[in-house]
């Protein structure tokens, strides 16, 4: 089943435009280009990936069966891609840290590398 279904056969709509957070990576990631570019948008999708898996794993807790359903079934899949992202950081030679923001921990002379 379809998330959006879900959602509107509760009388919820998500959201139709980005959020100000995401307008403002969207607007970053215009003013770059090349390793930079990659590195950035790699550091996003990472933390991104990180973020979905966290939320999935709660979903698949949920009381709701038809969102716990959707969540389970979904979960395998959004760790994968969150696997996937970790492992082109690693062809990247970007190391995955963890540390606040930065989940990468890349300094500014490993993005103009």
């Amino acid at each position: 089943m379809d998330v959006t279904k879900i959602a509107s056969g509760k009388g919820m709509e998500g959201p139709a435009l980005l959020s100000e957070v995401q307008q403002k990576q969207v607007d970053d990631l215009k003013n770059l280009s090349g390793r930079a570019l990659d590195v950035q948008y790699l550091k996003m999708q990472i933390k991104t990936q990180a973020d979905a898996v966290a939320l999935y794993t709660d979903g698949a807790k949920l009381n709701n069966a038809d969102l716990r359903s959707f969540a389970a079934q979904a979960l395998p899949a959004v760790k994968e891609n969150w696997e996937a992202a970790k492992k082109i950081g690693s062809k990247l030679n970007l190391s995955n840290t963890n540390n606040g923001d930065d989940l990468l921990n890349i300094s500014q002379e490993d993005v103009k590398k």
